[in-house]
């Protein structure tokens, strides 16, 4: 599959997100995760935690994604006060990363 675009064509994948080395990755991940203890318990969207990073909203979900896959970190599907989130996720440590943070 491809596109043409002003005389350019971009083959399927080109398009798609830079590739960054697994030691910047992980070190966006820490920064995450240091983000996220700071505002514990509050959960944050993934626009805030990107913000925070100046990375792209993308970057940083397949970030968060890697971490709850890891066990760290949890999406918060309900507000506060009970209400479903219906346009996005929001994040939050796991008590047990967050028991890990306080034992350091």
């Amino acid at each position: 599959m491809f596109l043409f675009l002003r005389g350019v064509v971009f083959f399927k994948g080109s398009l798609g997100l830079s590739r960054v080395s697994q030691r910047t990755f992980n070190k966006v991940a820490e920064a995450t995760l240091a983000f996220l203890n700071e505002r514990f318990p509050e959960p944050l969207s993934g626009r805030e935690v990107a913000a925070e990073l100046a990375r792209d909203n993308e970057f940083v979900g397949r970030v968060l994604i890697f971490l709850r896959e890891k066990g760290l970190v949890q999406q918060v599907y309900k507000s506060p006060t009970g209400k479903d989130y219906l346009r996005w996720t929001k994040w939050a440590l796991t008590p047990a990363t967050k028991a890990k943070f306080e034992s350091l």
